[in-house]
């Protein structure tokens, strides 16, 4: 306590002789950037907020951004990713929402220099789960949804 106090001191006495404070070394490992450490829960949830933002419209930058503004590492999402990736492959019929997702934040990200690994599995997951996924049944005639959309079709000609 009584070093905060005599460092505030010694920056208002610098301030009022009109010099600008030097950091002092301890000050400048304490402000320095550290990554933060995720837990597996942690990673999920934050992943799953980025691809909701991803599915929301979020471009590269704003996608770096949330990284900067969280405070995490690519290489710590790879390495999360390759273990939460590997339940999804075994029961792909779940999961066609976040499979799309993914694969959407792997093109949007495919240019940003710091997350190549990271897109490169994410839309290889994604791709495998979609390969996995039978193509939904055409229409029939019984479904009661199916005229309306033949009628949209005849009135957007």
């Amino acid at each position: 306590m009584f070093r905060k106090l005599w460092q505030w001191i010694k920056q208002w006495w610098g301030r009022l002789l009109g010099r600008s404070p030097q950091p002092s070394p301890s000050e400048d490992a304490s402000t320095s950037r550290t990554t933060r450490t995720c837990t597996d829960s942690e990673c999920e949830s934050l992943f799953l907020q980025l691809l909701e933002g991803v599915s929301q419209g979020w471009g590269r930058g704003r996608i770096q951004g949330y990284f900067i503004a969280k405070n995490l590492e690519e290489s710590q999402f790879v390495e999360w990713l390759q273990r939460f990736g590997a339940p999804l492959l075994e029961n792909p019929t779940h999961h066609v929402e976040l499979a799309q997702r993914l694969v959407r934040f792997s093109e949007e990200t495919t240019t940003v220099s710091t997350m190549q690994a990271l897109s490169a599995l994410a839309g290889d997951i994604g791709r495998r789960i979609l390969t996995q996924v039978p193509p939904p049944p055409p229409p029939s005639p019984d479904d009661p949804t199916f005229w309306d959309e033949v009628i949209d079709a005849q009135f957007h000609q």
